[in-house]
């Protein structure tokens, strides 16, 4: 029996825009400040944990205040201040990083120290 936190299946990785931002709003409450490997980290445990059957299956269900400060700090994961720009800037990278089809969390479905 595999024991592991590692999802079983592949992530999806078929997204509505809405769930994407929401996901990109995240990251950079997350790992803004990081660069493009702890921002890509971030990205793998979100899409890790909406492959794993340990989670909720759809974006909404994952974004809990209770396993994610950011949204528990300002209420909501509309209510995270990232600027326009840098939300679209990272938009891109969440489309780059789906095409390469290589997960920068190594499987994780936590993230510390990554």
């Amino acid at each position: 029996m595999d024991t592991s936190l590692r999802p079983q299946s592949r992530p999806k990785t078929e997204l509505p825009y809405e769930d994407i931002e929401k996901i990109e709003r995240l990251v950079w409450a997350e790992a803004g400040t990081e660069g493009l490997e702890g921002r890509n980290a971030v990205r793998g445990v979100i899409l890790n944990r909406l492959a794993s059957d340990r989670f909720p299956d759809t974006i909404d269900g994952l974004l809990d205040p209770n396993e994610f400060e950011p949204i528990r700090k300002y209420g909501d994961v509309y209510d995270i201040p990232a600027p326009e720009d840098t939300l679209n800037g990272q938009i891109s990278e969440f489309a780059d990083y789906l095409q390469l089809g290589e997960d920068a969390s190594g499987g994780r479905t936590f993230f510390q120290n990554l």
